[in-house]
């Protein structure tokens, strides 16, 4: 997986998104990106079905390899935009398999935050949402 080309192309749909007051269909095209992104790191089988947190649960059970962390980095930059990767309300797996994620693909970072690895899955959507006021989008390294 091409992380640069990946965040490029995120925040070119980002940038779009700003014009659509609709929030779904605003990140519409962000979420496609994140998706993609997924389905070539973890070399899942392409199915126009597949969404974002099919693709996340196909993360958390992949075997671990430098792309797979490439991925969790694009999803941890992914949440420094509100509304991105859907919430628990949405979605009650995603926080689950986003913190997963992060915690087996990046758990040195992780310990570096002082992420809360114990906790509940929405206070640990809440401290991987936190990071960014850490570090800004792009500056994660894998």
């Amino acid at each position: 997986m091409d992380l640069e080309a990946a965040r490029s192309a995120l925040a070119g749909e980002i940038k779009a998104a700003h014009a659509d007051p609709n929030l779904n269909a605003r990140f519409f095209g962000a979420r496609r990106v994140v998706t993609a992104a997924g389905i070539e790191a973890l070399q899942i089988q392409y199915s126009n079905g597949l969404s974002l947190g099919d693709v996340l649960l196909h993360a958390v059970n992949a075997p671990r390899t430098p792309d797979r962390r490439s991925f969790a980095v694009l999803v941890l930059e992914a949440l420094a935009v509100d509304g991105l990767i859907p919430s628990t309300s949405e979605r009650a797996d995603i926080d689950r398999n986003v913190c997963s994620l992060a915690e087996s693909a990046l758990p040195e970072m992780l310990d570096r935050f002082k992420y809360p690895f114990k906790s509940q899955s929405y206070e640990k959507r809440r401290a991987l949402e936190g990071l960014h006021g850490f570090a800004r989008p792009g500056s994660f390294t894998c």
